[in-house]
């Protein structure tokens, strides 16, 4: 009796020191999956085909790790030594590109096609970014930009204080903004506006304005100056830093007002510049409505 009671123990001990032991195992193993997997996605060797991808990486203070980037991207000056010029957005310099050796190469699925991607994808790994619809895309492609550079923390609190300000735009919107059409220039030649599906109707979205053209199903529709007319906007706001206006608006649309953003900061959809561009229209609109 003594025995078997001997043995049962040393079984338990044994099955108990074998959990042991492979719980352990477990620890260890997901420990170095974590490492491993953070290592994949930790990339010393970036081209950004994208400028507002390009202004997020600066954004998360990652420009160290950016050494290509197009000749539409803005590069801080501290790094335009550093940084090698791979040619434009849709025609990429593959060869330079090539002998850069990037770890990734970062594009926005709304400028490249399937054919460029495809050859970029020979050359290096390809992390894409989907479209930019409104401010919850903008979001969510500046984290998920965070979370492959390891800025997750960063990310987090400046959206946290861009949301901030942006729920205060909402709330302290004035009344006189309320029903005031808005058209935005996109290109003169032909005429190119903003519809529905864009940011850029995001952005009245938070200060209470109403796009001309948001029934749309076209997100950058062609619009002919006679229907221009016809709805009889309150508001131009044009995608250009230079002072120009519509040919002839000024004989049919007197009582309209022209705002002017820089295409900079306006047509980059980082967190950052949607805030700045929605302050700005803001200011100007309640400015004018002031008088």
């Amino acid at each position: 009796m003594v025995r078997v009671f001997a043995r049962h123990a040393r079984g338990q001990w044994f099955e108990s020191t074998i959990a042991q032991f492979f719980m352990k195992f477990k620890v260890f193993i997901f420990f170095y999956c974590f490492i491993f997997i953070s290592f994949l996605y930790s990339y010393d060797k970036i081209v950004s085909l994208s400028p507002y991808i390009t202004e997020n990486i600066f954004d998360l203070e990652s420009g160290d790790s950016i050494i290509g980037a197009t000749s539409f991207c803005n590069i801080e000056p501290r790094y335009k030594n550093k940084i090698t010029i791979i040619g434009g957005m849709i025609n990429p310099n593959y060869e330079a590109i090539l002998l850069l050796k990037p770890d990734v190469i970062f594009v926005s699925i709304e400028d490249q096609n399937p054919n460029i991607i495809k050859n970029l994808r020979k050359i290096s790994k390809v992390e894409i970014f989907k479209a930019n619809r409104n401010f919850c895309d903008i979001k969510n492609n500046y984290l998920y930009l965070a979370k492959i550079l390891n800025k997750e923390s960063l990310a987090k609190d400046k959206i946290d204080h861009i949301e901030t300000k942006l729920r205060l735009k909402k709330l302290n919107k004035s009344n006189f903004f309320n029903k005031k059409k808005v058209f935005f220039v996109i290109q003169e030649n032909p005429l190119i506006t903003a519809g529905r599906d864009t940011f850029f109707n995001d952005m009245l979205n938070y200060i209470g304005l109403e796009n001309v053209v948001k029934e749309s199903h076209s997100r950058y529709p062609l619009y002919s100056f006679e229907k221009l007319i016809i709805e009889k906007s309150d508001i131009f706001v044009y995608l250009t830093s230079e002072r120009r206006k519509i040919k002839k608006k000024s004989e049919f649309l007197k009582s309209s007002f022209d705002i002017f953003l820089d295409p900079d900061i306006c047509s980059r959809p980082t967190p950052k510049n949607f805030l700045k561009s929605v302050e700005i229209l803001y200011d100007e609109i309640k400015r004018v409505y002031r008088k």
